[in-house]
Order: C-alpha cells, then structure tokens, then sequence
C-alpha cells in the first residue's frame, strides 16, 4: 500500500519580519532538499495583521508520507530555525491534511 501525501501549513506571526525572513528563507532551502518534500513554499499575509507591528507568514508544504514529515520535523534546521526565532516571532498553529478528491 503506497503512502498517502500529506499538506502541512503552518501559521506564524512575527514582530521583526526580516530577521524571520532571514531565518525563514534558510529552512525552507533546506526543506525543499530533504528525502519526502514535495514542495516547500513561504507566503505572507496581504494587508494588515490584527496585531499592529507584526507581520503574518505562512509555510504551506507537501510530503510524501507522514512518516517524511516527522522526519523533516526532527532535523537540525528545523530545530535552529524554532531557536532563530523565538524572540521575535511565535509559532500560532500546524495544520495536517490528507488529500481526499
């Protein structure tokens, strides 16, 4: 039985946007090389954020499997990018989803 892809999208909302770009870009570049990621992308939130003084990103990624996503969850830039951005940006929620049509 094949394994069944799974769709992450993770929110987060940052009160200093470059440096959480910085740190951002380098994990998804890293995402996208490892064993299982489909696709890895980076969006931002148009318009304002409800919060003054913070900007709102989204990671939305495909994996082969949820075995490769809790693969991807354990590595070394994953683990960095938590520490990079802990003074300034918070994670709000992860989201699994399982294609079904």
């Amino acid at each position: 039985m094949a394994a069944t892809p799974v769709r992450v999208i993770v929110n987060f909302i940052s009160r200093d946007k470059e440096a959480f770009l910085k740190s951002a870009k380098q994990v998804v570049l890293s995402s996208r090389k490892e064993p299982g990621c489909l696709v890895t992308n980076l969006y931002k939130e148009m318009g304002s954020t409800s919060e003054p003084g913070t900007t709102r990103f989204v990671v939305v990624s495909n994996w082969e499997s949820e075995a490769s996503l809790e693969s991807h969850m354990k590595t070394e830039h994953v683990k960095m990018f938590g520490e990079q951005i802990k003074d300034h940006s918070s994670l709000e929620v992860i989201r699994r989803y399982q294609q079904i049509i």
